[in-house]
Parts: structure tokens; sequence; C-alpha cells
């Protein structure tokens, strides 16, 4: 797609793309892991423990898709916002 695209101007639309097939692939292997978590506790000790598993797989899964990148955003808006009042101070001290 890149070498495609390149020269075209196309950039936008080369990185939005690749972010969508990007974040289509980390779901899929996310929920391939969730299965062989299952498989493995199907096999290894029955077929209860491997649906629990697999419901506390998906439940990581989860927290690891929608809350963890709500902190970091929360954080960041945090980081910037100190970094701004810093800054603001440090101008109204000069004056």
């Amino acid at each position: 797609m890149h070498r495609q695209a390149f020269g075209r101007q196309r950039k936008p639309e080369l990185v939005r793309s690749a972010n969508r097939m990007l974040v289509a692939l980390l779901i899929v292997v996310s929920l391939l892991a969730a299965g062989v978590v299952s498989l493995v506790f199907d096999v290894a000790v029955s077929r209860t423990a491997g649906l629990i598993g697999l419901g506390i797989a998906l439940a990581v899964l989860l927290v690891f898709w929608t809350i963890v990148p709500r902190l970091g955003r929360t954080r960041e808006r945090t980081t910037n916002l100190r970094r701004h009042a810093t800054v603001v101070a440090r101008k109204t001290e000069g004056t």
C-alpha cells in the first residue's frame, strides 16, 4: 500500500487504512488468545474450567480494549494541564 500511495499525496488515507487493519488484526489475535486459553483449560482440566478461563480471558481483553486506553487519555490530559499551568505560571512570574 505504501509503494502504491507514495508520491500521490495520500498519506492520511494510507495511515487511516493501515490503522484500521492493525486494529482488526489485534482484535482477531486477542480473540484467538482467549480461545487458546479456553482450549488449554478444557483439555488439561475440564470443560467447566475451559469456559471459566474463556470468560476471564474475555473480561481481561475487554478491560485492556476499553478501560486502559481511557486511563491513558485521562493521564495525558492531566499531564498537559500541568504543563500548561507551569508555562502560564512562568510567564506571569516574568512580567
